[in-house]
């Protein structure tokens, strides 16, 4: 989180306007949680980055974007096919 609470600062992004991605979701190591609690919109890629990960990430920050972004965005996205039951989950 600390290097997204510099980023903000160097570059004025705010957090809803920020994608992260990344293997380790929760837990003692986890990435994506702690950083979706900030209201960055993070995608689970366990089994790494690919193209289905990627296009699934990107529409469903359009469409958080388009209805509205706010607390929408931060949020994790599981990776296509993980199972991870259902629609992503809300991390605020």
């Amino acid at each position: 989180t600390k290097h997204f609470k510099a980023l903000r600062e160097q570059t004025g992004i705010e957090y809803e306007d920020m994608l992260f991605l990344d293997d380790a979701k929760g837990g003692k190591w986890g990435n994506c949680e702690p950083v979706a609690k900030m209201g960055v919109m993070s995608a689970h890629c366990p089994d790494g980055l690919t193209s289905e990960v990627w296009r699934n990430a990107i529409e469903e920050f359009a469409a958080a974007k388009a209805s509205g972004g706010g607390k929408r965005m931060g949020r994790v996205i599981d990776a296509p096919g993980s199972g991870g039951g259902g629609p992503p989950t809300a991390q605020n």
